[in-house]
């Protein structure tokens, strides 16, 4: 699991060098599954439901 840092207020999170949306097995919200949109080519997600405090873990796909 690789906690996302945000870029800016709008609720988009970058995905760390050389991991893409399609990596991405799952994205927790509070540690709770949550909908996500993979934008800019899918090197950052949109976690819509995210705000200011809100923690944001990505679950990357084994193999």
């Amino acid at each position: 699991m690789i906690v996302l840092q945000k870029v800016d207020r709008s609720g988009i999170y970058a995905l760390p060098a050389g991991i893409m949306a399609k990596d991405l097995t799952a994205v927790l919200l509070n540690g709770e599954p949550t909908g996500y949109i993979s934008v800019k080519g899918g090197t950052e997600i949109d976690v819509p439901l995210a705000r200011t405090e809100s923690t944001v873990t990505a679950i990357l796909r084994e193999g």
